[in-house]
């Protein structure tokens, strides 16, 4: 078989060891969606879902290394972006699904460590367990090693550990753990299982009545709503959406996002806001970052590729400060369901 001229010069270049930061993404299940509906509305949907995922991993700092079928194989910089992005990719997987009236899911693997690069593509170890993790997750999971863990600084990222395994086409144990990412999962399992997510013991959502309110900054003209949130929110048009306990809500400029923003600096999929354990969390996963204002001072805070629990009251500006009657603008306030 003739070589082409790009594989003789991938293999012509020096091989470097680097960090390398791994996460594959595999659709599960897709041979259903061409049974179901037919080879052409089938390969529709999965063109345009997979040209999303490589955007959303795009905007969250990774690189697409290389497209296997249904498959991404990715790099990125740093753990804790790759596990942002993970959350990311399963999110957009299941909101396209919904709006196709079809359950889409991903199998997710991540894995870290020193391994080989040549010709800008990463080989070795590293790459082998992070596909062996994928191949082993079930659809919709997202599977990690603790060699990824530990680095990830942030203490909130709830994940449970799942067993000690040696995959194939590595040199030793790994300890695996699930990171825990759909609504209402932190409250499902024992605190013991959680790492960090700020639970305590016997610790539920009974008696936390309170719901955080997202209101357009300019009125309710440049923003609208594609999906009503699970607190039964009411569908009239202005109305505030209600993010309650259990709840996650995603911010973008477009569709599939459940909140849809104008702005030119806001992504396709900015940022989501999940009601966590007695707090509602804002997570970025945007280019521009997330601007935070607080109303009790005015203090102006911005948020990229990160988390952070939301104030009382405030308001939330996509890639830029946040201005009071402008497009890009939420307003946000926490209140008791029975405070209207």
């Amino acid at each position: 078989m003739t070589e082409s001229p790009e594989t003789r010069s991938a293999l012509a270049a020096p091989v470097r060891r680097e960090h390398l930061v791994i996460l594959f993404a595999d659709l599960a299940n897709s041979s259903r969606l061409h049974t179901s509906l037919g080879d052409v509305e089938a390969s529709r949907i999965l063109l345009a879902l997979l040209g999303e995922l490589e955007q959303c991993v795009h905007e969250a700092g990774g690189t697409t290394i290389d497209r296997i079928g249904d498959e991404l194989f990715c790099r990125f910089g740093c753990e804790e972006s790759a596990v942002r992005c993970a959350i990311g990719l399963q999110s957009l997987a299941r909101d396209i699904g919904q709006e196709s009236q079809q359950t889409l899911a991903l199998r997710t693997g991540i894995h870290g460590g020193t391994g080989l690069v040549q010709g800008g593509r990463p080989t070795a170890e590293v790459v082998y367990v992070a596909k062996r993790l994928t191949d082993s997750a079930k659809p919709g999971q997202i599977l990690l090693s603790e060699d990824v863990l530990r680095r990830v600084s942030d203490p909130t990222v709830p994940t449970r550990f799942v067993e000690t395994a040696r995959p194939r086409g590595s040199a030793g144990a790994h300890r695996i753990h699930e990171l825990l990412w759909g609504p209402g999962e932190v409250t499902l399992r024992s605190p013991s299982d959680l790492r960090g997510a700020g639970a305590v013991a016997g610790e539920t959502w009974e008696g936390w009545d309170v719901v955080l309110e997202l209101s357009p900054g300019d009125t309710g003209t440049n923003a609208r709503r594609t999906r009503r949130a699970a607190t039964g929110a009411s569908e009239s048009a202005g109305s505030p959406l209600l993010v309650g306990p259990g709840d996650r809500v995603s911010i973008g400029r477009e569709e599939p996002a459940d909140l849809v923003v104008a702005g030119g600096l806001a992504s396709r999929l900015h940022a989501w806001i999940e009601g966590r354990s007695r707090s509602f969390v804002l997570t970025d996963v945007s280019t521009n970052g997330t601007f935070l204002r607080t109303a009790s001072d005015g203090r102006v805070r911005r948020i990229h590729r990160d988390q952070s629990p939301l104030p009382e009251r405030g308001w939330i500006g996509l890639g830029r400060p946040p201005i009071e009657g402008s497009t890009h603008t939420l307003r946000f306030e926490q209140r008791r369901r029975t405070e209207r």
